[in-house]
């Protein structure tokens, strides 16, 4: 669930939101992947090598969702965005925030008394570790439909 060994896996198991893009650098550690004018880290998988185009994945409840003015935790990488939705599910909550250029993330957090919680029309920034983005050659793609996964 956690370390998928292909791109299907990480799309058949489980929720995840997903995203194609362009490949800008690669080294062993990270890549950037280029989302219009959005640049994401991530983990590169085997077979990323030497392509120009990424799928990647990132789970909903490994994304942070903080005010504009809350600290974010060394080496996250965090982006600006407008809730544009939120989905109470009994023992969690999702939000949708929609980033630059319609980019949408789920983002789940737990439903608790001592959890900050927002609005439809907040400013917020979510952010994620770039271990937790994993990326994979675009070649996935003939294996998977992008729907798959999605609830």
């Amino acid at each position: 669930y956690n370390f998928p060994a292909t791109a299907f896996v990480a799309a058949f198991v489980g929720d995840s939101n997903r995203f194609q893009g362009k490949v800008l650098s690669m080294n062993s550690r990270y890549v950037t992947i280029g989302l219009g004018s959005l640049k994401v880290k991530g983990a590169p998988q085997p077979g990323l090598e030497g392509k120009s185009d990424s799928l990647c994945f990132i789970r909903p409840q490994n994304i942070l969702i903080r005010s504009q003015t809350d600290p974010i935790p060394d080496r996250y990488q965090s982006f600006s965005g407008l809730v544009s939705e939120v989905i109470f599910e009994g023992h969690t909550k999702s939000y949708i925030v929609e980033l630059a250029e319609g980019y949408q993330l789920k983002v789940v957090i737990p439903q608790a008394t001592h959890v900050k919680t927002f609005s439809v029309e907040d400013r917020v920034q979510v952010a994620w570790n770039p271990d937790d983005t994993l990326c994979f050659s675009t070649d996935a793609l003939v294996d998977i439909d992008m729907n798959v996964g999605e609830e």
